[in-house]
């Protein structure tokens, strides 16, 4: 009575068995669970039906054995109830003896787990998909220490999960505590979650750009125990972004540039032409050298605006094949002219450098411009490379650039071990205008007119430099597909021809052009 008492009043499932297999007691519990009543049909001569069929050859085997030699145990598996339906269920099988120390009866006692089976299912499910993740997925405790550290996160960032889980997410992912990151936690633990974006540093000091979502996880009792980070990798993305706007941007100022060196060049002329006028004429000495200070600055004028010109229309001037080694040969003779000596320079081409189509005059200037920059950043002495060779530009390359094409191309390298170009200035190099030289000491069209004439090319520029490291620049064009004979124009100087009375109409949209062509017109005749 004692034991009817109790087995009927407790939530684990109970039931006793005969050696033969027939199930001779069960408590309610075990009936409410599984629906069998007791008239269910013929309950006395059931087998182990009542166990999932892939189940029941190994708790035979536990049934005989516990009858044999009195073995407890406890074990798993899965139930059939009347309705059909699936339970789990961890039992304890013990023996039943009686006074003399047979075992009479099999004792299993039961709890249903059906539902921490699901949610053990659903955790492997979960942890599946964190582990093929293409996101850094990491758990860090209120302290900030990283407690949990995905496959994900190791791809992305570099650390391994030994490397990282106990210590402090913040130092290695950022340089300093920042107030950013103060108030992105507080945010956190007051509100639960945060999404933004962060700049973050991997275990090679490369600094990325993150996605990042944080959500707060809590405890049973619903206070707050660690913070869920969820991380995705978007650096390239904001990369192209950038390079894009600052495309765009490049358009827009070359369309403004361009209007302004039309009008600049449209002043300029007339001061030109009226002091070639009065050069012409019997001026004392003072006079003569005011007219060519005129001269000398209105030139200085025409030079600037061929500069703003060449910005604004990078793929304007005369295309000829150009092969690169005497091509190389030409600058370097004009460079050893012009670096001083204490700046080494070193001008090297592959034997087999491919010939591109091109601006023979547009390539010399810019080559000219970075060396000059150069020169700048190595006020003592240093080293000034030129290196030429060919590359095959894949897709992926080709996509980082807008523009660019995959396929052959000639590369030029320009280095240097100057200063190099500090991170903040990094970003503007080649804004028009844009200068970090002193007042009156360059125009900041130089880096600008070189993307420009590059990108008219139809190819793209590379940067790459570390303050105190020195720069190097990577200038890409496209291969010469047909290699035509075609040699490069021999200049010929022709003396001014003089007239003998022809009539020439003029057209200019500018009063004083017109006027001061007219007269150097008349004046030749």
């Amino acid at each position: 009575e004692r034991f009817r008492l109790i087995t009927e009043n407790v939530a684990d499932l109970i039931a006793v068995f005969a050696p033969d297999g027939r199930r001779v007691y069960h408590n309610p519990a075990y009936q409410e669970l599984l629906g069998y009543a007791p008239d269910h049909p013929r309950p006395d001569v059931e087998r182990f039906h009542q166990v999932h069929p892939e189940d029941r050859k190994r708790i035979r085997a536990i049934f005989a054995d516990t009858l044999r030699a009195g073995t407890k145990h406890r074990i798993e598996c899965r139930v059939l109830a009347s309705d059909g339906a699936i339970h789990h269920v961890e039992s304890h099988v013990s023996a039943l003896r009686d006074e003399s120390g047979r075992v009479v009866n099999v004792l299993v006692v039961a709890r249903d787990i059906t539902e921490r089976k699901r949610s053990e299912a659903r955790v492997r499910e979960l942890a599946a998909l964190v582990e093929t993740a293409h996101d850094a997925i990491y758990v860090r405790d209120l302290s900030r220490h990283i407690t949990y550290w995905s496959p994900g996160a190791r791809r992305l960032y570099g650390w391994s999960a030994d490397e990282v889980l106990g210590r402090s997410a913040d130092e290695l992912f950022y340089k300093a505590d920042t107030p950013e990151l103060l108030a992105i936690r507080q945010t956190v633990l007051e509100k639960g979650y945060w999404t933004g974006e962060l700049r973050q540093f991997d275990k090679h000091d490369r600094e990325l750009v993150v996605l990042a979502r944080r959500t707060l996880l809590r405890d049973a009792r619903g206070e707050p125990v660690s913070i869920l980070n969820i991380n995705t990798d978007v650096t390239e993305l904001r990369r192209l972004e950038a390079r894009l706007l600052s495309d765009q941007r490049m358009e827009i100022i070359g369309s403004l540039t361009g209007g302004i060196a039309h009008d600049l060049n449209n002043m300029l002329s007339p001061i030109l032409m009226g002091a070639e006028l009065l050069g012409l004429a019997s001026l004392d000495e003072r006079s003569r050298k005011t007219v060519e200070a005129i001269s000398t600055s209105a030139r200085h004028g025409t030079a600037l605006v061929r500069q703003l010109m060449a910005f604004a229309k990078g793929n304007d001037g005369e295309r000829i094949v150009v092969q690169i080694a005497p091509f190389l040969a030409e600058v370097e003779a004009l460079l050893r002219q012009t670096l001083p000596r204490t700046i080494t320079l070193s001008v090297s081409a592959a034997p087999d450098c491919w010939p591109v189509l091109a601006d023979a005059t547009q390539l010399k200037q810019i080559l000219v411009n970075l060396c000059i920059n150069s020169r700048d950043a190595m006020p003592g002495n240093g080293l000034v490379s030129i290196e030429a060779d060919n590359i095959l530009v894949d897709a992926a390359l080709a996509r980082e650039h807008p523009g660019a094409s995959p396929g052959a191309h000639l590369r030029i390298r320009v280095s240097d071990t100057g200063s190099g170009i500090p991170p903040g200035v990094m970003a503007r190099i080649f804004d028009p205008f844009f200068t970090t030289k002193a007042p009156g000491k360059g125009t900041g069209l130089g880096l600008s007119t070189v993307l420009g004439i590059v990108k008219g090319h139809g190819g793209f520029l590379e940067v790459e430099s570390e303050p105190g490291r020195g720069t190097v620049f990577r200038l890409h064009f496209p291969m010469l597909k047909i290699e035509p004979d075609v040699a490069a124009p021999v200049p010929v100087t022709r003396p001014v021809a003089s007239g003998r009375g022809e009539t020439i109409l003029v057209v200019d949209d500018d009063p004083g052009i017109r006027e001061l062509m007219r007269a150097l017109l008349t004046q030749q005749g």
